[in-house]
């Protein structure tokens, strides 16, 4: 800006106000003209633009994610200060929603800027699956794809809804929904009283399924004709419910459980004969 009172002003970009703004890096001067009508040249100001900060943000994760899954946002590094559209001032932006992200970055000249603005989208993640049990078979809940673990160890192969189980261990399976979101399964124990469908002395084979089971299971025992059975349901203090008792001659029995005043818990289902007891674990849920 030039001084008041001048009848002129002629400045080196051809501009004749007495400002001017600039916008570019260069010298600027001004040749003014006095009410006297004498010319007279000012100093010549040297100004020099800098470059707004630029940069684009990293992404640390998937887009889209999976719900209850996070993504880190990264601005860049070498800037004095960071402020996200969120209100943090921190480099790293971890989010876990679905909306539009940017930052003003400010570098050390004292200049600030916008980074490129990225849209994070949430896809429906899967419920977490139950495994239930029929016989010496685990079941998985629907879904698009499937995984087996044994004692925390990826099973080759496995990839089907159901897992024919022939070893005791802790399992565990995830599923995959159609959007590509998983979901991994609490483990799920069997062990050697959990094994159902094992072929025991004398013939004698029992079943209970589903397992685990909510309101009503069904139990299978199969006996050799020439012996009679007493079915108990016992829980994990000893305590005992009388279920049925199974004639001679009877063969295979299938018996209805009503389970709807049984209490949450394990329990055990014990068949007893004459000359020896079976038992076998399954849970009410």
């Amino acid at each position: 800006s030039a001084p008041d009172g001048l009848t002129s002003y002629d400045w080196s970009t051809g501009d004749t106000t007495r400002s001017i703004t600039v916008r570019q890096s260069g010298s600027y001067h001004c040749a003014v003209r006095l009410a006297t009508g004498q010319l007279g040249i000012s100093d010549t100001v040297t100004v020099a633009v800098l470059p707004l900060p630029q940069s684009s943000i990293a992404l640390n994760g998937s887009n889209p994610l999976c719900d209850g899954d996070t993504l880190i946002l990264d601005a860049g590094a070498g800037f004095v200060s960071y402020h996200w559209n969120t209100g943090e001032q921190t480099r790293l932006l971890t989010v876990t929603q679905a909306a539009a992200y940017h930052a003003e970055i400010t570098d050390a000249n004292g200049c600030a800027g916008l980074t490129d603005t990225v849209q994070v989208t949430v896809l429906p993640a899967p419920l977490k699956p139950v495994i239930s049990r029929s016989e010496d078979d685990l079941h998985a809940p629907a879904a698009a794809s499937y995984r087996w673990f044994a004692d925390g160890q990826l099973m080759a192969g496995e990839t089907g809804q159901d897992l024919h189980i022939t070893q005791t261990g802790s399992y565990q399976v995830e599923v995959t929904n159609a959007q590509g979101c998983s979901a991994l399964s609490d483990p799920y124990m069997v062990t050697v009283l959990d094994v159902e469908g094992e072929v025991l002395p004398s013939s004698l084979r029992i079943a209970v399924y589903p397992d685990p089971a909510r309101d009503a299971a069904t139990l299978k025992v199969d006996i050799a004709s020439t012996e009679s059975a007493t079915v108990w349901l016992t829980d994990l203090l000893g305590r005992r419910r009388h279920i049925a008792d199974i004639q001679q001659g009877s063969g295979s029995v299938e018996l209805k459980l009503d389970l709807t005043a049984v209490p949450v818990g394990a329990y055990h289902i014990v068949v007893q004969t004459a000359e020896r007891t079976v038992t076998r674990m399954f849970i009410r849920k």
